[in-house]
């Protein structure tokens, strides 16, 4: 069986992150799904030529996606939407979810969720351009030796981020 099916998805963030999910086929046919913050709600149907499905199978191969972790889920960064990309190819199948501030994702995997959107032109349902390449490194590493004195506040107070939220209240002496 030589049928490919690719998958990408976009989850949700603690602000206006375009969350959808993606699919297409080897005949070229597309079926997404807009979630929210996208212009698009619901299911809609598409069309691509197959061979961009035969580009984006090999960027699969490219960098060696069936060996890849299944996961890269790590918070470094808090507040980041996760990635989830599938591929079905020749009766094997892999599923990765990448979590937006994991810095020991390889840096091609979020170049392949962007070329996903890019060949299979997502632009045009969700209303805004793919993402560009992040990279948010490892954790910064613990230094010994020297102390801080940090306050923090015991009430809640409204404050901005990506989104209205509440917040504590932090000085550092």
């Amino acid at each position: 069986d030589d049928e490919v099916t690719i998958t990408l998805e976009r989850t949700p963030c603690f602000g206006f992150c375009p969350t959808y999910t993606v699919e297409v086929r080897q005949d070229g046919s597309i079926l997404y799904n807009g979630i929210a913050n996208v212009d698009s709600e619901g299911e809609v149907v598409g069309q691509v030529d197959p061979e961009i499905v035969h580009q984006l199978a090999v960027a699969f191969l490219e960098i060696d996606y069936f060996n890849l972790n299944d996961n890269y889920t790590d918070r470094y960064v808090t507040d980041m939407p996760s990635n989830i990309t599938s591929i079905t190819m020749n009766g094997t199948s892999k599923r990765i979810d990448r979590y937006g501030g994991d810095g020991a994702a390889p840096i091609e995997l979020q170049e392949l969720e962007i070329l996903i959107d890019t060949l299979l032109n997502t632009e045009q349902w969700t209303g805004s351009a793919p993402p560009e390449v992040m990279n948010v490194g490892a954790p910064p590493p613990f230094v010994i030796g020297e102390e801080k004195v940090i306050y923090v506040g015991s009430e809640q107070v409204d404050c901005e981020g990506v989104a209205p939220q509440k917040c504590l209240l932090v000085k550092e002496n």
